[in-house]
């Protein structure tokens, strides 16, 4: 190996030990310094900016203790909760997505509650209530959990896709 070559990969070898001493410690003080450790109950699978706040989803049951029925509010302070939440044949929902369409918050995923109203797989938050949208989704493709796994906005419309065979009865 020639000198020139030799010196620069020493050099590159420092930097990469240096590197992975000083990131983990800087990435953990920027994190805990700016957003609190919460204690979540289950998986947070999904986020999305709404009217300023963070809004998470997930198969989960309680963020700090408090009951927030698989989606939740931060509002820069603390967690809320946006209505009585989600559930699923009695238990834990799953959101699995959540976008922004037409200036309103669609959650997508497996469930068939929301707030009390039956609904499946997809719904919108108006800003005060969830309402259900054109009845759900219908059965599953493959007879398992009827859900929507995705959602997209493509030439202005909202594209849902996910193990279903009719949404909103089409």
């Amino acid at each position: 190996m020639s000198r020139p070559l030799h010196r620069y990969v020493a050099a590159l070898i420092w930097c990469v030990i240096a590197l992975s001493i000083l990131a983990p410690q800087i990435s953990r003080a920027d994190w805990s310094q700016e957003y609190p450790i919460s204690k979540i109950y289950g998986d947070v699978t999904c986020v999305a900016r709404y009217n300023g706040d963070v809004i998470v989803g997930g198969f989960f049951t309680f963020i700090n203790g408090k009951d927030l029925a698989s989606i939740a509010r931060w509002d820069g302070s603390s967690w809320t909760s946006m209505g009585a939440g989600f559930t699923y044949q009695g238990g834990t929902a799953w959101i699995r997505d959540l976008i922004v369409y037409d200036g309103k918050l669609i959650a997508a995923g497996t469930f068939d509650l929301i707030d009390g109203i039956p609904t499946s797989g997809i719904a919108m938050w108006d800003g005060i209530e969830w309402k259900d949208m054109e009845g759900g989704i219908g059965p599953s493709f493959s007879g398992g959990h009827p859900a929507v796994s995705a959602l997209m906005i493509y030439a202005g419309d909202l594209v849902a896709g996910g193990n279903i065979l009719n949404i909103g009865g089409a």
